[in-house]
C-alpha cells in the first residue's frame, strides 16, 4: 500500500488534470460569435439602462478575457492560434469589437456596484 502523502499528491494531480480538461472543453466554445453576443448584450443593457444585467454581462466578459489569456499562454498550439485570432477580432482590426472604452466612459458613480467597477478595472 502507498503512503498517504502520495495518495494526496495523486488526488491533487487528478484534480488538476480534470480542471485542465474542463478548461480545454470550454476553450472550444469561445469564438467570435460568442464574444459578439456578449458585447452586443453590453450595448443593449447600456441603452436600456439595465445596469444589473450589464454588470452580469461585464462579469462574463471579464471571465472570457481571462480564459482568452489562458488560451494565449497555453502550450497547446491550437489554443494559442485560436486565441490570436480572437484577439485580432477583438482588439486589432480596423473596427475592433471591444467595448471597454464605451463601458469606462459610461460608468456612473453610485449607479454600479463595486464588483462591476472591479471587473472594469481588471479589463483595463
Amino acid at each position: 500500500s502507498k503512503p498517504k502523502s502520495n495518495d494526496k499528491k495523486e488526488n491533487r494531480d487528478l484534480s488538476e488534470i480534470d480542471s485542465l480538461r474542463s478548461v480545454g472543453n470550454l476553450v472550444f466554445t469561445m469564438d467570435v460569435f460568442t464574444f459578439n453576443m456578449v458585447l452586443t448584450s453590453t450595448d443593449y443593457y447600456t441603452q436600456h439602462k439595465k445596469y444589473k444585467n450589464l454588470a452580469q454581462t461585464v462579469s462574463l466578459y471579464t471571465e472570457m478575457i481571462r480564459l482568452l489569456n489562458l488560451m494565449y499562454e497555453s502550450s497547446d498550439s491550437m489554443e494559442k492560434i485560436m486565441a490570436m485570432g480572437l484577439l485580432e477580432h477583438l482588439f486589432y482590426k480596423s473596427d475592433p469589437l471591444d467595448r471597454l472604452p464605451k463601458l469606462l466612459s459610461g460608468w456612473i458613480p453610485a449607479t454600479f456596484t463595486v464588483e462591476y467597477l472591479c471587473d472594469l478595472i481588471e479589463l483595463v
